[in-house]
C-alpha cells in the first residue's frame, strides 16, 4: 500500500452503518444509524435532572422542545444543525413544578414525542 493512502469501509451491522479505514483495522471512525430514534429519558420519573437519547441517519436540523401538559413550551434543548449519530440531550428540571412534561423531536421529515415525569 502506498504511504499516506486510506482507503473508507463502511460496514452494515448491529442496526448502525461502521465507517472503517484500512490503515486502522476495526477501528471504528464514525457510526450512522440505519434509523431515526427517540428514546425514552433517563431516569424517568426524574429529579431535577434527565437524559434525552436520540439517533438521526442523515445530517439534519435537530429540535427537541419540552412541553407541559397544557401543551406551552417549557425549554428548548437542542435547536441546531447536526451530523448523522448518536446524541444526548439533558434536560434540568430544578426550576420547574413537579407534573408530567412532554419532550417532542424535529429532525427533517422525522417527528416522534415522548412522555415524562418529574417528581421533587
Amino acid at each position: 500500500m502506498q504511504q499516506g493512502y486510506k482507503r473508507d469501509f463502511i460496514f452494515k451491522c448491529a442496526g448502525y452503518y461502521t465507517v472503517t479505514q484500512s490503515a486502522k483495522p476495526l477501528h471504528v471512525i464514525n457510526q450512522i444509524p440505519l434509523t431515526n430514534k427517540l428514546y425514552n429519558n433517563y431516569p424517568n420519573p426524574f429529579n431535577p435532572t434527565t437524559k434525552i437519547k436520540y439517533e438521526i441517519n442523515k445530517d439534519a436540523d435537530v429540535k427537541i422542545v419540552i412541553y407541559n401538559i397544557l401543551g406551552q413550551v417549557v425549554k428548548s434543548l437542542v435547536n441546531e444543525f447536526k451530523k448523522a449519530g448518536s446524541y444526548n440531550a439533558i434536560f434540568d428540571g430544578s426550576n420547574i413544578a413537579s407534573g408530567v412534561y412532554f419532550y417532542r423531536i424535529e429532525a427533517g421529515d422525522f417527528v416522534q414525542a415522548k412522555k415524562m415525569v418529574l417528581v421533587k
